[in-house]
């Protein structure tokens, strides 16, 4: 038996050789392995069943449905798929609270046609007993959807009138009154709880109107179709709020909110009304009438405010570079108050370059806005319809300088397409060819067709 137990020097020998060869010495103690933590995936939270499926299901764990169509290819969808549809916050929540289904037009045509479906994207979420809770269309940012979520996770058990505590508590007012909507409940009462938020709210919590606006005043203005005390009240607290706007007792915020009781009521000129009628003598009514502007911009262009605009805002190029810096602030993690360097396009003088680097301009990033998101797709937008007033009051070298400045940044078919757009409505059919020349050479090939259709749209629209 001791014949078979190895010496000490035995087993250093064995160590070493092994130690030499690579090999790991047979007691050492294994390294356990790395077991990265699994994120959940578009595939992990959407069900791979149909509609009534889900409901079936949602029913079983008393969980929420919601049903997502969407329209690969269109660009709204793309942009869902892309960003909130790919968020781990929202994948995660839609897999721990709902039973979510994801229904591709194409795909899955048969409740799509059966439902009548011709919006993409639409959302339609309902409590584990079927009720509706919401219906969504158009594009939502990853903010947005988690704003609704938690109203529906909030509106799924709220089914009696706020009373002692609850009473003074915004949330739930809001349930109350989402779960009224959603069950018939009396219009009056329905009108009462959102329009007691609108009242109270910001007293309890100052930032409750910042994320829940947008949902009220739609609810609030499907109700006022059915009773005119609602639709009253609707309009009294937002001629209370033009007043406090124009005379700058508003907050930044309640500048924005007057652009969005103007969208639900369907009268937009009345930001614009009293976008014309602040004067800017003070640092804080400037700065509100720059967001009754960012957030009408492409209604004051549509009615070729131009004059009014540029009178603002007479740099457009550098209140774009202020914005691209805000957007290469957010993208790289810096600090979005500090100043930044844009990114220079592949080709430009100095890019890549130690010494370029060093003479490129520092552009203080725009200060974060209501209503203005900081994304390429919203600065093209943006940067496009001031394109278009510069272009139509004949400063044509500051518009071709926005133009290059803005598709450097972002050198894609779709950011020269909406450039072509602009020069199109004005009939600039030369310019608009030169513009889409410039694109072809710049963007990748699968995007030229995106300029050379709204070439053609163009052309076909001029007067002869």
């Amino acid at each position: 038996m001791l014949a078979f137990i190895p010496t000490l020097s035995t087993l250093l020998v064995t160590c070493t050789v092994a130690i030499l060869s690579g090999a790991q010495p047979a007691f050492a103690q294994e390294t356990p392995p790395v077991v990265e933590e699994k994120k959940d995936s578009i595939d992990d939270a959407f069900w791979a069943i149909t509609p009534p499926e889900a409901f079936v299901e949602a029913a079983k764990q008393n969980k929420l449905s919601i049903l997502i169509f969407l329209n690969p290819g269109e660009d709204t969808s793309d942009r869902m798929l892309n960003e909130a549809l790919s968020d781990p916050v929202i994948l995660k929540w839609l897999k721990t609270h709902s039973i979510a289904v994801k229904q591709l037009a194409g795909v899955h045509p048969g409740w799509i046609k059966r439902k009548g479906i011709r919006n993409f994207p639409t959302i339609s979420i309902r409590t584990a007993n079927r009720q509706i809770v919401d219906i969504l269309h158009g594009y939502r940012t990853t903010g947005e959807w988690l704003v609704l979520l938690e109203n529906a996770k909030r509106t799924a058990s709220a089914n009696t009138k706020p009373e002692g505590d609850a009473a003074e508590d915004p949330y739930s007012w809001l349930a109350y009154g989402s779960f009224l909507f959603g069950s018939a409940g009396d219009p009056d009462e329905i009108g009462n709880a959102f329009l007691w938020c609108l009242d109270h709210a910001t007293e309890k919590d100052p930032e409750f109107l910042e994320k829940h606006l947008n949902f009220i005043l739609r609810k609030l203005v499907q109700v006022a179709k059915i009773t005119p005390n609602v639709k009253q009240g609707i309009y009294l607290r937002r001629n209370a709020l033009h007043n406090k706007v124009i005379t700058g007792e508003s907050t930044a915020f309640e500048a924005y909110a007057l652009s969005l009781f103007g969208m639900y009521l369907r009268d937009m000129d009345d930001a614009i009304r009293a976008f014309n009628q602040i004067k800017p003598d003070s640092k804080h009514k400037a700065q509100i009438k720059s967001i009754l502007m960012w957030n009408n911009l492409e209604r004051m262009v549509a009615f070729r405010r131009y004059a009014d605009i540029l009178e603002h805002l007479p740099d457009p190029q550098h209140a774009m570079e202020r914005r691209m810096a805000a957007i290469v602030a957010i993208e790289t993690g810096k600090d979005a108050q500090q100043t930044s360097d844009l990114p220079r396009p592949p080709g430009a003088q100095g890019a890549g370059t130690e010494e370029g680097s060093d003479k490129a301009p520092k552009i203080q990033p725009e200060t974060p806005l209501p209503g203005v998101l900081h994304t390429r797709s919203d600065m093209i937008v943006d940067a496009s319809l001031l394109y278009e007033c510069l272009l139509a009051i004949g400063k044509l070298e500051q518009a071709h300088n926005l133009m290059v400045k803005v598709t450097d940044f972002e050198p894609t078919g779709r950011c020269y397409a909406v450039f072509v757009e602009r020069s199109n409505r004005l009939q600039l059919m030369e310019l608009s060819h030169s513009v889409a020349d410039r694109g072809a050479e710049r963007v990748p090939e699968d995007e030229i067709w995106r300029i050379r259709n709204q070439v053609i749209r163009g052309t076909r629209g001029v007067k002869k």
